[in-house]
């Protein structure tokens, strides 16, 4: 597997962060290629909720589905994906002094049938870039 990961300080309170980051609905308003989140199941953020995603990378189109496998409000939010791209998306959050370091952690394998149409060097550079754009994003949208 590889694993990429960045942080950012936000000017938010954790809670506030990690209630953002827990929705499904809103992570295609922060993070750049993903596409749609849908049959979220229960609505209600928590601990096994799943739904069903769609991700653009490169120009090929990735489905598959998601389970929050670790929901700690609000220090850490956990979600194991498989489909197209097996991976685990980790959000560390930690508050000081009004301001939230928040660090996201990916770890991904790519299935065979899209790493031939992937370079692996350029992907990880790749993905690196669409990792520290989506918490940029995020922090646009929660100050």
């Amino acid at each position: 597997m590889t694993t990429i990961n960045s942080s950012i300080l936000i000017n938010r309170s954790a809670a506030d962060i990690f209630d953002y980051i827990s929705n499904p609905l809103l992570s295609t308003s922060y993070h750049p290629y993903i596409q749609m989140n849908i049959n979220i199941r229960p609505e209600q953020p928590g601990l096994g909720q799943t739904f069903d995603w769609t991700y653009n990378m490169t120009g090929v189109k990735m489905t598959g589905s998601a389970k929050v496998t670790e929901f700690l409000r609000p220090q850490k939010y956990t979600l194991t994906i498989w489909g197209d791209i097996d991976s685990k998306w980790e959000y560390v959050l930690e508050e000081s002094d009004g301001k939230t370091k928040t660090t996201l952690t990916i770890s991904y394998e790519i299935k065979q049938k899209f790493a031939k149409m992937l370079d692996a060097i350029t992907l990880g550079r790749y993905n690196q870039k669409i990792l520290e754009d989506a918490l940029e994003n995020l922090k646009d949208q929660m100050e």
